[in-house]
């Protein structure tokens, strides 16, 4: 599931509260964590397999760094095949944020079954 909108809206909450609410456990990474690692592809593969063996409910917070679009041949590029190789068999629930929706790759959001978008809160009553 995809939470996507503006900063400060409860994203990120919104997934916890479901997880507590659904009595799993949750396993949280923010995707920033992944950048530069050398060895990313055991990283990604280590992540689901730990939320896979817990059975918990992955959330991965603020996206926009990870899996956004990039020119071809990037680092950016070898991370979302990466990532989506580990996705294609991740038979949990899995939540992304985003603040940047059109910043992702085209590959990850074909992916993806649910996107709930966070509306900017206004002052009309």
């Amino acid at each position: 599931m995809l939470l996507y909108g503006c900063s400060d809206l409860g994203k990120t909450f919104t997934a916890e509260v479901l997880t507590e609410h659904l009595q799993y456990p949750l396993y949280k990474i923010s995707a920033g964590e992944l950048i530069g690692d050398r060895c990313l592809k055991n990283s990604v593969s280590n992540i689901f397999k730990t939320a896979s063996h817990f059975n918990a409910i992955l959330l991965v917070d603020e996206d926009d760094v990870f899996l956004h679009k990039c020119s071809v041949g990037g680092v950016h590029d070898h991370s979302v095949m990466i990532f989506l190789c580990k996705l294609e068999y991740f038979e949990r629930v899995l939540f992304l944020t985003t603040n940047c929706v059109d910043e992702f790759d085209d590959a990850i959001l074909s992916r993806i079954h649910y996107k709930l978008k966070y509306e900017a809160l206004g002052w009309e009553f």
